[in-house]
């Protein structure tokens, strides 16, 4: 078993993603309890396809501190 990941996570989850989807970023903020997940409200899996813009901020912002 390996240590605790050491560097900032972010995970991204559509409000409209199916529920295989949601429980597979359940499953892995589980296994990265220090992540953040930011849940896009409206947005399924897909945001970085439908609203690349959105998803584009959300990481500026997130690895700018």
């Amino acid at each position: 078993m390996h240590g605790p990941v050491a560097v900032p996570t972010l995970m991204l989850s559509g409000s409209e993603s199916t529920p295989e989807i949601r429980q597979a970023t359940d499953a892995a903020h589980a296994a990265l309890p220090e992540a953040t997940v930011r849940v896009l409200d409206g947005h399924a899996h897909i945001a970085h396809r439908t609203h690349p813009e959105l998803v584009a901020a959300i990481v500026r912002e997130f690895v700018s501190g």
